[in-house]
């Protein structure tokens, strides 16, 4: 018998029937064979022992039972649990399994989920988890989320619904929960939930609102600008008309010369927003860079609130560059804007120009062509 058994199993099951002779151990054993045609069978034996007067070990009898089929079936059912448990651990939100009583009480069976970790649930104990979960919702969906799962109970309807928590370094995630209930024969509701992380998924909503916010802006301001801008050529008409009517009255052209130059000032204003409010690029022109800037430093300080400074340093003697103007304005005020929300508390915005050479080494890693630009920086001073 010893040589139609495995191998690997001969050693451990002669260690243990010495055991099992000495009366230190149950004669119940697990062990292979290899039937003649090479096929490996698990086999399982379990009976008892008989003693004599002196408490010796006289005779063994039992039974042997072919159990392949059942150990095969372990494994392959051990092997698919750790397969789902390695799924859900790593799903990006929760799974879990919610039974309500008939009495009342709730047991949680099951939960799993990667969204575990990034709120610190650990722990073996499920009900634990899941309540440990409702005390990271967010207090302004508290009710939210308990009148939801009520309602699951009541209706035993699938319910979906979205609500945030509180991460364990105090970021605000989105999840979206998608419940499936039924009543078993017991009448026991169970309720089976799955809990996403949609939190990318409402940023790009939110960024979505605030792009579509600043386009209605944009145009309003536009339409502003334009209807502006033709009251400033009628004034800036007429009181050219009236500086050649009074050139003889001193006073009165100073006055009207620093009225002119308000209005000129309010015409350039009116340019800027419709460049910036503008859809489509305009022509590439030629452009100094330096009185681009220079010229936007008005906007840019009623953009930007009092306690942003705006430091502003130009390389004089750039050449041109061939650009849209307006392109330049958008990008500038943009990234001005971004500074600001960057520092609530006031800071400095400071902007550089100054020429730089493309060398051939770093052409090719940017992909432009080798040779001078006119580089500008923007820089903050926001903590971020």
């Amino acid at each position: 018998f010893l040589n139609a058994m495995h191998p690997d199993d001969r050693g451990t099951f002669q260690r243990d029937l010495e055991l099992v002779v000495a009366g230190k151990r149950a004669h119940e054993h697990f062990y292979r064979i290899v039937r003649p045609d090479g096929e490996t069978r698990t086999l399982h034996e379990l009976g008892e022992a008989t003693l004599d007067e002196a408490g010796e070990t006289v005779l063994l009898s039992g039974t042997v039972h072919d159990v392949t089929e059942r150990v095969e079936a372990e494994r392959t059912m051990r092997e698919l649990n750790a397969q789902l448990q390695n799924i859900t651990n790593h799903l990006p939100g929760i799974v879990y399994r919610r039974v309500v009583k008939r009495d009342g009480t709730v047991e949680v069976p099951f939960i799993a989920g990667q969204l575990l970790n990034e709120i610190r649930l650990d722990g073996d104990d499920h009900g634990v988890k899941f309540s440990g979960l409702f005390d990271h919702v967010h207090p302004r969906d508290q009710a939210l989320v308990t009148q939801r799962l009520q309602e699951t109970v009541q209706s035993l309807q699938p319910m979906t619904h979205e609500f945030r928590v509180l991460a364990s370094d105090g970021e605000v995630l989105w999840l979206q929960s998608s419940s499936h209930p039924h009543r078993t024969d017991d009448g026991d509701v169970v309720i089976d939930g799955l809990l996403l992380d949609i939190t990318e998924r409402k940023n790009t909503e939110e960024a979505l609102r605030q792009s579509q916010k600043l386009e209605t802006v944009g145009q309003l301001t536009g339409g502003i600008a334009h209807d502006f801008n033709n009251l400033l050529g009628i004034m800036v008409g007429n009181l050219g008309f009236l500086e050649r009517m009074v050139q003889d009255d001193e006073a009165a052209a100073k006055r009207v010369d620093t009225v002119l130059k308000a209005a000129h000032r309010g015409a350039r204003l009116t340019q800027r927003l419709l460049a910036f409010s503008r859809q489509e690029s305009g022509p590439k022109t030629p452009t100094d860079v330096n009185e681009v800037l220079r010229g936007m430093e008005d906007l840019l300080k009623r953009t930007l609130t009092n306690e942003v400074e705006i430091q502003m340093y130009c390389d004089d003697g750039l050449g041109a560059v061939e650009i849209d103007p307006g392109e330049l304005e958008d990008a500038v005020v943009n990234l001005a804007i971004n500074a600001r929300d960057a520092m609530p508390g006031g800071g400095a915005l400071t902007i550089r120009v100054h020429e730089r050479h493309i060398p051939s080494s770093l052409a090719m890693l940017i992909e432009l062509p080798v040779g001078d630009y006119v580089q500008i920086e923007v820089e903050d001073t926001a903590v971020a």
